[in-house]
């Protein structure tokens, strides 16, 4: 009878184990997922949303380094975020060098001529 509870329990342990590696497997997968979506225009809440890195795994989890902090993780490296180049709708707007590359592109010199005499 012990023989049976005990190889009844294993068991359980083992689908239990099996089913916390596909829960850990989806919510990888699901992770990467949005990772590949980001940036995106909440259309609620009309923000850009971006990735974010507030999720920290166990091996980055240190001994905590104040009294009554039981855990303590690694601060990430700082990066400045780039600037989103589909929120601009105007083709004008941006860089100084960039608009004079396109005023040269246009087909007419005398085209061209007005547009940099207005500026």
């Amino acid at each position: 009878m012990k023989s049976a509870l005990i190889d009844n329990f294993l068991l359980k342990e083992q689908d239990y184990r099996d089913a916390i590696e596909e829960c850990c497997n989806y919510n990888a997968r699901l992770s990467a997922e949005r990772r590949q979506r980001l940036p995106f225009l909440d259309s609620q809440t009309h923000v850009a949303q971006s990735n974010c890195y507030i999720w920290m795994e166990k091996r980055h989890r240190g001994p905590g380094l104040k009294p009554g902090q039981w855990y303590s993780y690694p601060s990430r490296r700082w990066q400045k975020s780039r600037r989103p180049h589909h929120l601009s709708e105007d083709p004008w707007l941006g860089s100084r060098k960039a608009r004079t590359r396109r005023i040269l592109s246009l087909p007419s010199r005398e085209l061209r001529k007005e547009i940099l005499e207005d500026r």
